[in-house]
């Protein structure tokens, strides 16, 4: 494709087109019944899903294995109802990314999921992004109250995952394999689609799905890298130059918008692939928006001046942040009204502005969580 020839609405159907491609690299369902097609897990009596893309994980687990006692854990809006109609399935749908009452309600059916169990069970964890805040079980000592400020602050001081991570996992009775080292069953294997840097089970999900017993397995089959892999293949089999592909948004968006407009101002025709996850450091009163939002914006100053510019910065699994939208669709002209936009950007409001001027990215749940996607596209001046 000649992208001297592309305009501004054909790359947004295009970038748009491409982010898809990504996600449905990474779709729960299709990860998880790619990798049960292996014979080893015909024997499986229990299966605990927990994260953002449980539904689609379980539902995949039930079609390839039959009949078997699940528990399924995952975000408001995101349960699927066909899930619900299964009897043998229980599913819990509580808060993320500051935990509720309702993630305590999970924490504690799953550690009684868990205890249910004897040596002559097999057990198959489904593990996805969005797990810490989905279930928890704290000590007598900490109240929930204690926990939502603590996830607040965190996610307010641009606190990585990382960080966010390892102090839930201290105050908590569940994380970092707590929750199936107490496990009886006979054996027990845990899948995960990772949405934290490095694709380590004991940080995806604060380690919920991570295990020190002799008899357990885990293995990653979703990750960043694969999303992105298909984002650059979809280009290359429209014939459009991928000038980088890396997953390096570990940084404020708003350093991050300045280097990325560097890079693509600077570099060739084509298109630039960013995977990752930025941090945000918010006001005491934010507005409405989330990470992404607020980077593709951020993007959008940064281009201004180069009107063959076209962004889009989406979290994969379909919301940013406390929000329904995914993220950001941007190009020149989004940031047009420039002091409107500004204070969007100061004020943590982002997706209010990105909302009234149509470039709000809404996908709705995508049945997977592999940190956000940027896909930045550069045209003929």
């Amino acid at each position: 494709m000649n992208l001297e020839k592309t305009n501004i609405t054909q790359a947004k159907e295009l970038v748009q087109q491409a982010w898809w491609a990504g996600i449905q690299a990474v779709n729960g369902y299709d990860l998880v019944l790619a990798e049960l097609a292996n014979r080893e897990y015909s024997n499986v009596t229990h299966v605990l899903a927990i994260g953002k893309a449980a539904s689609a994980m379980m539902l995949a687990a039930y079609d390839t294995l039959g009949v078997f006692k699940g528990l399924s854990i995952t975000k408001y809006g995101h349960g699927d109802k066909r899930l619900k109609q299964i009897s043998t399935i229980e599913l819990i749908e509580s808060s993320h990314p500051v935990p509720d009452e309702n993630s305590l309600i999970a924490g504690q059916r799953a550690v009684d999921f868990i205890n249910s169990m004897n040596h002559q069970d097999r057990l198959l964890v489904l593990v996805s992004g969005g797990a810490s805040a989905l279930a928890e079980l704290l000590p007598d000592t900490i109240t929930l109250t204690d926990l939502q400020q603590l996830n607040q602050k965190m996610l307010a001081q641009q606190q990585t995952i990382h960080q966010i991570n390892q102090a839930r996992s201290e105050i908590s009775l569940i994380k970092y394999g707590k929750l199936l080292n107490q496990c009886k069953a006979g054996s027990i294997a845990t899948l995960a689609i990772s949405d934290v840097q490095g694709d380590d089970i004991k940080v995806i999900g604060s380690g919920i799905g991570a295990c020190d017993l002799q008899h357990y397995k885990s293995k990653i089959i979703g990750s960043n890298e694969i999303a992105r892999n298909a984002v650059a293949d979809f280009f290359v089999d429209n014939d459009i130059n991928v000038i980088l592909n890396q997953e390096s948004l570990y940084d404020d968006v708003y350093h991050l918008a300045e280097h990325i407009a560097t890079v693509v101002n600077q570099g060739e025709l084509g298109v630039y692939i960013y995977g990752g996850e930025p941090t945000i450091e918010l006001p005491e009163n934010p507005g409405r928006g989330g990470r992404n939002q607020a980077l593709a914006l951020a993007l959008a100053r940064q281009i201004n001046s180069e009107p063959a510019v076209v962004a889009l910065v989406a979290g994969s699994d379909g919301s940013d942040g406390p929000t329904d939208a995914a993220g950001g669709l941007v190009d020149a002209q989004t940031f047009a009204t420039t002091e409107l936009a500004s204070q969007a950007l100061k004020h943590a409001d982002a997706g209010t502005y990105l909302d009234s001027v149509g470039a709000l990215f809404i996908t709705g749940p995508t049945g997977t969580n592999v940190m956000d996607l940027a896909i930045i596209m550069k045209l003929e001046q």
